[in-house]
């Protein structure tokens, strides 16, 4: 087991992170997601005021973050202006 111990800035990061693997996952499905609740929308009858949901679903394993924090880790911390 690991529990990992972050400083505000990784944790910051790390979801940053996460949050752009997300955008890129919708974006590069956007297409066959509108597609197939299109596809559900014409096979079903439809009141004006039903909600169409279209799900996503995210899948990371643990050594995705572990591979962003170690990524974090390794940059080199600026030292301040100078």
């Amino acid at each position: 087991m690991v529990r990992l111990k972050l400083t505000p800035e990784e944790k910051e990061a790390i979801i940053t992170e996460l949050a752009e693997r997300m955008k890129d996952t919708i974006y590069m499905n956007a297409r066959e997601k509108a597609e197939e609740a299109l596809n559900d929308i014409l096979k079903t009858d439809l009141h004006p005021n039903d909600t169409i949901e279209i799900d996503y679903k995210f899948q990371f394993i643990f050594n995705d973050i572990l591979q962003i924090l170690g990524r974090i880790r390794r940059k080199p911390q600026s030292k301040g202006k100078g």
